[in-house]
């Protein structure tokens, strides 16, 4: 989460993803992408965390944005599914997206990301032996 960056504008080359695109065949094209654009076309639609969760599950390593309906104090919830940066036309204060990123450094479920669940610190060989349970 540290090299999570909030943007002033976005990238025009970037891809575009509308969230209405279920992403269920990723093909090669898609994983090459530099930067790829999900959209929150509303706070109350959370399709683009599914969307940013399969991608990076499929290998994608570039830069994922969020970017609509995005909220500064969300921060960490989009981080944890694998976005890399958020962007939003509202101007919102950039300290309350990092402080939301910082401000807890153990969490119980397990992300996109490679930090370990606080269960995963406590019990390493059971939690190895672990698969499902919605866990990444």
């Amino acid at each position: 989460m540290d090299n999570f960056l909030i943007l002033k504008t976005l990238d025009k080359a970037a891809r575009r993803i509308e969230n209405t695109e279920a992403l269920e065949n990723i093909s090669g094209d898609i994983l090459s992408s530099k930067s790829i654009v999900l959209n929150f076309p509303s706070f109350m639609d959370g399709r683009a965390y599914s969307q940013a969760r399969r991608l990076r599950r499929a290998g994608y390593k570039g830069t994922l944005i969020a970017a609509g309906d995005v909220r500064a104090d969300q921060a960490r919830q989009y981080a944890r599914v694998g976005f890399s940066a958020i962007f939003s036309k509202n101007n919102f204060d950039g300290a309350i997206s990092q402080n939301d990123l910082t401000r807890f450094t153990d969490h119980y479920q397990s992300s996109a990301s490679d930090e370990q669940s606080i269960y995963h610190k406590r019990f390493p060989n059971t939690a190895a032996k672990e698969s499902g349970g919605g866990a990444f």
